[in-house]
């Protein structure tokens, strides 16, 4: 599944199993050449914290270790995007609202 954001106002639905260990795609419309890393933060019950790799820095395309989560069928997640850059400055997206994951049930 890719998860795609237009621009830093977009909400971005997305879904996954809660025993996903497909590594997630997503686009953030930001250069991220100067940043030195990316958190993913997934709120549920509690809020978990994943930090992504950076696949394409130009473009802002980071990958999402799935397996790192502890997802539970039926919830729907808050996610948002830390990028912490070289110069010290963090920026948070998207910055309007939050994405959102849904996790699914198996079909049978």
């Amino acid at each position: 599944m890719k998860l795609e954001t237009s621009n830093t106002k977009t909400m971005t639905k997305f879904h996954a199993k809660a025993d996903s260990t497909v590594n997630r795609t997503a686009n953030l419309p930001l250069d991220l050449s100067n940043a030195d890393s990316v958190k993913a933060h997934f709120e549920g019950d509690g809020i978990q914290t994943i930090t992504a790799s950076i696949s394409d820095q130009s473009s802002g395309k980071i990958t999402l270790p799935m397996q790192n989560l502890t997802l539970e069928t039926g919830m729907v997640y808050k996610v948002e995007y830390e990028i912490s850059f070289s110069d010290g400055t963090v920026d948070t997206l998207p910055r309007q609202s939050y994405d959102l994951l849904e996790v699914k049930d198996d079909l049978a």
